[in-house]
């Protein structure tokens, strides 16, 4: 039974008592009585959550550690003449003039989304790190969605590489416009703020495209000693405190 119907029949126990000069007062007492209930019961359910979360967190770190030691080794390596040719057909420029995957191919539930806003570089190298990036989140995110929703790169110039078996359309759904540069998804990565390049946890932000309240673990990606993006878990609230988001 949920709290508005226990104070509901709270009410109809009131009313019952009309005659009694006593009755608000025996109702006021079962409503905060019926709250404090609900407060404890809360909490302790919450606890069982965190406990059963804590190795989740951890997991996190070490995932996106992983992920960051492949890319690595595979994005310092140079640039193949195949690299610009697959990327070419990989990606269509879409009226909006972002760059997206193509939308009459690509299938969210099992690779990686790219959304690239308008105006975007596109050289040989930065075309060899986003296909190289693509392919590695297809594989890495296939290996861990039993673990975690989804796997992303999101660079310093707003272009997002993301594989998210919750929204698995999420690159589609990016507005051209969209910023993320100055929340702490980009910004803990900042070499100016994060001097020793480690995991840092995001506060409780809420994602415009996804439409939830998250927590994200993110890790800067260095490569060649220089800062290319940001590498991230997503945490979605609602499923792991669900309690705390109903009404």
């Amino acid at each position: 039974m949920n709290v508005g119907r226990k104070l509901m029949l709270n009410v109809i126990e009131s009313v019952a008592l009309v005659t009694n000069p006593a009755a608000g007062a025996i109702y006021y007492y079962k409503k905060h009585k019926v709250l404090a209930s609900e407060a404890e019961t809360l909490v302790d359910e919450t606890k069982i959550l965190a406990v059963q979360h804590t190795q989740k967190l951890a997991d996190a770190g070490t995932s996106l550690q992983a992920l960051s030691r492949i890319l690595k080794k595979k994005l310092s390596l140079p640039v193949e003449a195949s690299d610009a040719h697959e990327f070419t057909h990989l990606v269509q420029q879409d009226k909006d003039l972002a760059w997206r995957n193509v939308s009459t191919s690509f299938d969210g539930h099992v690779e990686s989304g790219l959304f690239l806003p308008p105006h975007t570089l596109l050289d040989k190298e930065q075309k060899k790190i986003y296909l190289r990036s693509k392919y590695i989140l297809d594989m890495f995110g296939n290996s861990t969605q039993s673990l975690f929703n989804n796997v992303w790169l999101l660079r310093p110039n707003n272009s997002l590489i993301i594989y998210d078996t919750g929204v698995p359309d999420f690159a589609a759904k990016m507005p051209a416009d969209i910023d993320y540069t100055k929340t702490p998804w980009v910004t803990l990565g900042d070499p100016a703020t994060n001097r020793d390049r480690t995991l840092r946890w995001t506060p409780p932000l809420f994602d415009p495209v996804a439409k939830v309240w998250i927590v994200s673990a993110v890790l800067p990606l260095d490569v060649n000693g220089q800062w290319i993006g940001m590498l991230g878990h997503d945490i979605y609230l609602n499923r792991m405190l669900p309690n705390l988001f109903q009404p």
